[in-house]
């Protein structure tokens, strides 16, 4: 049955009165951390507001289940409650980067890696929602609009580029997806080689010995000088004492 004008003013007011009452009950948060031995840890969080949970999410699907396989080793679900919210968290433990391989799809999250590069590609689509009538859709993009949701990755090198924020040590990136977009999440690591590295090293190497030999050659000025100003301390003394002697303390010359 098609709603009059009335009708259809009414359930509009009663949306915004409920979107204002459920402002910011989604939580979406992922924080991950890429290490050097090429694994993967850190939490993903799905979850909604208690009161809203209650009521069957009001049709709205969180996209968890598109940035990894809950059954990959390393990989634990469970249930969160927390804060007033409840959900899932997804906790990885030194999953191996080869988990988030390409599947076949363009928009599909992925961690790749070669000898000189760690690139990070995907999308969070939040674009849609699902489930529910066109009331309940509304209400979810209602809903989904005021979450706040973000996307954290910490990396091992330097961030060279990325969709997200680059934090000002160059090694994390921050995304804030928002609702009826479909955000890339996008960057591009600098694994340093091993000639770099070598060089690196070799540069700390020379300037540590510069130190160590500079101070070595400062010891040796200090200890010349502090050896010379004695020198010349005896030389005064002993120049002092025969002054003060003079002929008359001499024998020979009292005998005469």
């Amino acid at each position: 049955m098609e709603l009059t004008k009335t009708k259809k003013l009414a359930v509009l007011f009663v949306l915004g009165v409920m979107t204002l009452m459920l402002s910011g009950c989604v939580r979406l948060g992922i924080d991950l951390e890429i290490s050097k031995n090429k694994t993967v840890s850190g939490t993903m969080v799905f979850a909604l507001e208690d009161s809203l949970a209650a009521l069957g999410g009001a049709g709205t699907s969180l996209p968890q289940s598109g940035l990894i396989d809950a059954k990959t080793p390393g990989v634990t679900v469970h249930p969160y409650s927390k804060d007033g919210f409840t959900g899932q968290e997804y906790v990885l433990n030194n999953v191996p980067i080869s988990a988030f391989k390409p599947k076949g799809q363009d928009d599909s999250f992925s961690i790749t890696e070669t000898p000189s590069r760690i690139t990070v590609n995907g999308y969070l689509d939040l674009s849609s929602t699902s489930g529910g009538d066109a009331t309940s859709s509304l209400l979810a993009s209602s809903i989904l609009s005021t979450a706040d949701i973000h996307v954290t990755i910490k990396f091992p090198y330097d961030v060279i580029s990325s969709t997200g924020v680059i934090s000002s040590d160059h090694r994390t990136v921050t995304w804030r997806p928002k609702l009826g977009e479909k955000t890339q999440l996008q960057a591009v690591i600098a694994i340093p080689s091993a000639s770099n590295i070598l060089d690196i090293v070799g540069v700390v190497v020379v300037v540590i010995l510069g130190v160590a030999l500079g101070a070595l050659l400062g010891r040796q000025r200090k200890r010349k000088k502090q050896q010379a100003e004695l020198e010349n301390q005896i030389r005064e003394y002993e120049s002092k004492t025969e002054s003060e002697s003079g002929p008359e303390s001499n024998p020979e010359n009292q005998a005469d």
